[in-house]
């Protein structure tokens, strides 16, 4: 709690990232994708105005009437979920007539991602693989919860990945995308509870 220029009291939100996971997907697998985001989110704490709190809730895939633009559905089941960012862990095919493939994952502007492990299941060579590449994507996938695009230097794990593989080529996150990574979870988290109890940025 802090004092306002106009001698009122307000108490900052504590903000939340809720991790949803989708079906029966293994523990170990759900455990390192939640691990490697929380584990990045540790690693620039120093630069975060708030430190969030980490939710996982298990929940029933819902019905998908259509094959394709699955993504749009999990993000209307996701709208009713609570907290600041809200990321999707899911065995659904995330297919996208656009470009006519099956996608990692989608961000939404409203502070959510989704990742599906499809292509993972499918392309990696080993578990332990399956595993690397999964932590390294749960990045990339973070970043489109922040609605960041992917980056333009082909070292970054946040770059445009075509196949599964290419991962293997990323190790870290560039300087200018962990810069947009806390300016934009920094912008996230701003929020404060006024005296009435509504929410004011």
């Amino acid at each position: 709690m802090y004092d306002t220029p106009d001698g009122g009291m307000v108490n900052k939100k504590n903000p939340m990232i809720t991790f949803v996971i989708y079906g029966p997907i293994e523990e170990p697998v759900a455990g390192a994708f939640q691990g490697s985001i929380e584990s990045y989110i540790h690693s620039i704490s120093s630069e975060l105005e708030q430190f969030p709190s980490f939710v996982r809730i298990n929940r029933q895939t819902p019905k998908i009437t259509t094959s394709r633009d699955q993504h749009t559905t999990l993000f209307k089941d996701m709208n009713d979920i609570e907290g600041n960012l809200k990321i999707g862990l899911t065995d659904v095919i995330l297919y996208s007539p656009k470009d006519r493939k099956n996608m990692f994952g989608y961000g939404n502007p409203g502070g959510m991602a989704i990742f599906s492990l499809i292509r993972f299941r499918n392309e990696c060579s080993n578990k332990r693989a399956f595993f690397d590449l999964i932590q390294k994507e749960s990045i990339k996938i973070l970043s489109m919860a922040l609605d960041m695009p992917p980056c333009t230097k082909n070292s970054c794990v946040i770059t445009y990945h075509r196949n599964v593989t290419d991962l293997d080529l990323n190790d870290s996150v560039c300087p200018d995308c962990r810069n947009t990574i806390i300016a934009e979870m920094n912008n996230v988290f701003h929020v404060v509870n006024t005296p009435d109890g509504a929410c004011a940025r």
